[in-house]
């Protein structure tokens, strides 16, 4: 089981994963949020670990004169991903290889932020107009908890609001999940001014203002509205409580 998505805004997009690889029935720790920034592009895979590695050594040897856009990098790479997968040698059994791939690509464009999902298909997804994607085999447990989250997207979030979002939203499924996914969050961001991979010290940064947003949720809870009370309508400055920590 894993888990990557992304959250898009008018700033950029944010990629995010858990850390879980394995190795037969082995867990291990592995990258799967990587940035190449001479194309100013971030991207996150699920799937075969083969596969994986032959997507991120294809997009790190590509020009930046041959890609400007999530989609041009994913006509790239697909060559690479379905000769890598006649590379292996098919199961004994004579069953389909379980060998797969599924990509969120996503990078800064003259139009503003840009997003594409590649499936296991191997055909583009033009994802910017969602908010929210999810790939991975945990990808429902995912969308259930961003559902969860929906009330606060009245409006159009901010950077700084996506980021905490989409590590809650990991977190989160690594929390529930019995197996398969694994902490610590992984995240990079892409904005006009390029893509980052966020450290150790930044993801301690964005753990420690979500246990603020949980510490005031649970303070609302804790004093429930009675029936018949008015309700206030919160502020901007207020709701920027959880972004600020």
């Amino acid at each position: 089981m894993t888990i990557t998505l992304a959250i898009s805004c008018p700033e950029g997009v944010v990629l995010a994963s858990d850390s879980m690889g394995s190795a037969n029935h082995v867990a291990t720790s592995i990258p799967k949020v990587r940035v190449a920034p001479h194309l100013g592009v971030a991207w996150t895979t699920t799937g075969s670990e083969f596969l994986d590695q032959a997507v991120g050594k294809a997009i790190q040897s590509l020009s930046s004169d041959s890609a400007h856009s999530p989609r041009e990098i994913a006509d790239a790479i697909r060559p690479v991903i379905t000769s890598a997968l006649d590379q292996p040698l098919p199961p004994a059994d004579g069953s389909t290889s379980r060998h797969h791939v599924e990509c969120l690509l996503a990078a800064w464009t003259p139009e503003g932020p840009s997003l594409v999902h590649l499936p296991a298909d191997l055909a583009p997804i033009e994802c910017i107009d969602k908010s929210f994607v999810a790939t991975g085999s945990a990808h429902e447990f995912a969308h259930v908890v961003f559902a969860t989250l929906q009330h606060l997207l009245s409006a159009p979030v901010t950077l700084g609001q996506a980021m905490l979002l989409a590590y809650r939203i990991v977190n989160t499924v690594c929390t529930v999940s019995s197996w398969g996914v694994a902490l610590p969050v992984q995240l990079a961001t892409v904005t006009k001014d390029g893509v980052r991979l966020l450290d150790g010290r930044d993801l301690e940064e964005l753990n420690a203002q979500v246990i603020n947003w949980l510490a005031f949720e649970a303070s609302q809870f804790e004093a429930p509205i009675s029936p018949g009370t008015a309700i206030a309508v919160v502020s901007d400055a207020a709701t920027d409580n959880w972004e600020a920590g």
